[in-house]
């Protein structure tokens, strides 16, 4: 789990540890599945950490991998990068997994979502949770 926070700028690594001990009980709660192979997880896993950092929302964020059709289809992952916030895939897929590299087409077509499509969906997951704490 640590070797992917390696990619990180020493800012971006800070901000990513403190997320891991600071957020473990934060209502809005980030998975980022990745396949070994498709590299495009890394521009995301540093793109989750610059729209938390811009929003200040608290998260924890979890990175998990995943290597086989298996585990795709269980977690309901349509390739890598896929992130989840509170459970639920960016773009709403909920079909079967899949086994290769993730396409973007709201982002024309790139290998990880819109920095504006994880920001809006954080602030969505965001308001519902602070919604369900009252």
């Amino acid at each position: 789990m640590n070797r992917p926070i390696l990619f990180l700028s020493s800012v971006t690594l800070l901000f990513t540890l403190s997320a891991f001990v600071s957020a473990q009980n934060a209502p809005v709660q980030i998975e980022l599945f990745h396949l070994e192979g498709c590299t495009t997880y890394m521009q995301a896993w540093n793109d989750v950490a610059v729209a938390l950092t811009e929003t200040g929302i608290d998260a924890t964020v979890r990175l998990v991998p995943f290597a086989t059709i298996e585990e795709a289809d269980a977690l309901h992952v349509p390739g890598s990068p896929t992130i989840k916030i509170n459970g639920l895939d960016l773009e709403y897929y909920q079909g079967p997994g899949a086994l290769g590299c993730r396409v973007y087409a709201e982002n024309d077509g790139k290998g990880w979502p819109s920095m504006s499509l994880l920001t809006d969906q954080l602030f969505k997951a965001a308001r519902v949770a602070n919604t369900n704490m009252l």
